[in-house]
């Protein structure tokens, strides 16, 4: 049984029609747009899937197994990759690359992990792959902690997160794609040729992906991305190596924080709360300034729950993205009473989305290490020693509510 006390999806579309859809239009275009393999992406979710132990996700498949090789044997063996006999070098690499996106282990992404990254993937499939994660990963943490229906799913994967293992057991779901229709994934014919690895690192940038200038950005994601200016494009420079997707994440996460029902400042305070927890500078840096949080505030965010300058909502909010980013096994039946006191179910329902999204996002960008266009204290700094800077603050660029719109339509 849920712990929301109606289905998310439901609540999130009772009252907004904007909202309807926008996720899996978005997922589905991570999906029919990319140029990683069908098996790869399998590999990657089910990865994903056990670091979140998602009930649901461990027991679906996206894949047929004749199409991908991908039996149950090699199903199971996901919960220790390192011993798996049936991956190839290439996929070993991105499911290392996963083990350090989804549990937690985000600070010890480095060169090396790039480097080996680069001797088998172009930059297109690197970018990718984050873009894929930042789909997976935070739908499937989300799922673990609602435990929406998984009494409708074998005993085996009825247990309490932290005990679900893969069990030899699973069922074909065709996943749809951003038209609503039955998957269809294109992979590598939208690239035109075979992509090849990318064995060098840029030169010129302290980025481990090259970043790319506007006028070389896809027609679509430079129109997507036209009302920011050239200097506030941050890692949007990177999300352009697959246009496709960055258009629709751009869409997406534009359309859940301004059509949220959510008080704008609450928005701002959990999204620079994640940024400090993630020590993501291109976060940390940036202000949106329609929130109205003065550097007292955004200070107190590095210790929220002594901070007076907050209500009583705001910590609790603040302390429900923590669980999240942090030990999400701990949220319990009892976190939700907490928030039922100060949120509707509708708000409930928008903060986690809202809190997955920010939280995987800014892992992978932190891998990305693009922050040229940063004020000097956070452009060279070293993540563990990052804190907000009053110095060094980057007005968030317009938002451009067509861009929500148009996701939405």
């Amino acid at each position: 049984m849920s712990r929301l006390k109606a289905r998310e999806a439901d609540l999130a579309n009772e009252q907004d029609p904007a909202l309807r859809g926008i996720y899996m239009w978005w997922s589905g275009t991570v999906y029919s747009e990319m140029s990683l393999t069908p098996r790869l992406a399998e590999l990657v979710r089910l990865r994903s899937a056990f670091h979140a132990q998602c009930s649901h996700c461990m027991y679906h498949r996206f894949t047929d197994v004749s199409e991908t090789g991908i039996d149950e044997d090699l199903v199971c063996s996901l919960e220790k990759p390192e011993e798996a006999p049936g991956l190839s070098v290439a996929e070993r690499v991105a499911l290392r690359y996963t083990d350090l996106i989804c549990p937690n282990r985000h600070l010890e992404q480095d060169d090396a992990i790039f480097a080996d990254l680069r001797a088998h993937y172009s930059e297109r499939e690197i970018v990718e792959l984050g873009l894929l994660l930042m789909d997976v990963h935070a739908r499937q943490r989300m799922r673990s902690i609602l435990r929406e229906d998984v009494e409708h799913l074998p005993e085996q994967f009825q247990a309490k997160a932290g005990e679900i293992h893969f069990a030899g057991v699973g069922e074909f779901v065709n996943t749809p794609d951003k038209r609503g229709q039955p998957w269809e994934p294109t992979y590598r014919q939208v690239v035109g040729r075979p992509v090849r690895p990318s064995a060098e690192a840029p030169r010129g940038t302290h980025a481990r992906i090259t970043p790319l200038r506007r006028e070389d950005f896809d027609r679509a994601y430079r129109a997507c991305t036209a009302h920011i200016p050239d200097h506030d494009l941050g890692t949007r420079r990177i999300l352009a190596h697959s246009p496709v997707a960055a258009t629709a994440w751009e869409r997406y996460v534009t359309t859940i924080r301004e059509r949220s029902r959510l008080p704008l400042r609450t928005l701002e305070l959990i999204r620079l709360r994640i940024a400090f927890t993630n020590r993501s500078a291109n976060d940390m840096a940036l202000r949106d300034d329609r929130a109205g949080l003065d550097e007292e505030v955004v200070r107190s965010l590095e210790k929220p729950s002594t901070a007076t300058c907050l209500s009583a909502a705001e910590r609790l909010a603040l302390g429900y993205a923590d669980l999240i980013t942090g030990d999400h096994f701990a949220i319990t039946e009892r976190t939700f009473e907490e928030l039922r006191g100060h949120f509707s179910e509708v708000q409930i329902a928008e903060l986690g989305p809202y809190i997955t999204a920010q939280m995987v996002a800014g892992r992978v960008a932190l891998g990305w290490r693009y922050t040229d266009d940063l004020p000097e204290p956070y452009r060279n700094a070293v993540p563990e020693d990052l804190h907000f800077r009053p110095d060094a603050v980057v007005s968030m660029p317009p938002l451009s509510r067509d861009v929500a719109v148009t996701a939405a339509d």
